[in-house]
């Protein structure tokens, strides 16, 4: 099941699939029609499928098929009002072509149709406005109305993104090892650099390296988001009170 996000459009409240459905249903019936829709995928037969499956359902009008190694150029010139990025097991190529349109076309409101949902892609998802990410076991319908509420400004993820981000959060926390987590509940706590080198009895520069490590670990760029993922882990850390060789 699929859930309309709207928090980056506007305050309303989150709406779940089904009740989408029924407003849909009632407000707009050819909802989508009319619309120009691209679809890449490596995979032509699975571009072809998934082309005729939203023609047959009225979904809309696919201007193009095209080859994952397209140049964003040539998409762009093709002005769609919704492109439509299939990602399977070979995840380079897609990104990769998603990150250069937001570069040549910013504007052009994106579709990832992925064979499951993994944090780092929902992360890319979030890191790169893409306007929906699609599960490719979602049926005809729940395909239909989520394009319905992309072209109509909205972002639709799937139910769990929440969950599963967390979960792949926690995961991460732990796995750092007990010196890494001392420096990153000290980061959490505001300490500097020079007074976590102090408490821990390390020197500055291996605070560093142990901060960049955490982050990279984490997938962070900042010490407020490294504080909030080891807040929402919730285990306690224990600082030590000597000086320890690690």
């Amino acid at each position: 099941m699929l859930e309309g996000v709207r928090a980056w459009r506007d305050d309303r409240p989150l709406r779940p699939l089904k009740q989408i459905v029924g407003d849909r249903a009632a407000s707009r019936p050819d909802a989508v029609v009319g619309y120009r829709i691209v679809v890449v995928d490596e995979r032509r037969l699975m571009a072809e499928a998934l082309a005729a499956l939203m023609e047959s359902i009225g979904t809309g009008w696919i201007g193009e098929v095209l080859a994952m190694g397209t140049s964003p150029s040539a998409i762009a010139a093709l002005a769609p009002d919704l492109l439509i990025v299939a990602v399977g097991l070979e995840r380079v190529a897609p990104l990769r072509l998603i990150t250069a349109l937001r570069e040549h076309a910013p504007r052009i409101r994106i579709v990832i149709v992925a064979d499951w949902c993994e944090s780092d892609l929902i992360k890319f998802v979030l890191d790169h406005d893409v306007a929906g990410l699609l599960l490719s076991d979602s049926t005809g319908a729940d395909l239909a109305v989520s394009l319905d509420e992309i072209v109509h400004g909205h972002t639709v993820l799937p139910a769990d993104w929440r969950r599963v981000i967390a979960a792949s959060d926690q995961d991460h926390i732990s796995e750092l090892s007990e010196r890494q987590l001392e420096v990153l509940s000290l980061v959490a706590d505001g300490c500097s650099y020079d007074e976590i080198a102090r408490q821990l009895f390390i020197s500055v520069n291996t605070v560093k390296f142990h901060v960049r490590s955490i982050y990279q670990r984490l997938g962070v760029r900042n010490r407020m988001a490294a504080a909030r993922l080891l807040a929402e882990h919730g285990a306690p850390v224990h600082i030590s009170h000597g000086p320890v060789l690690r």
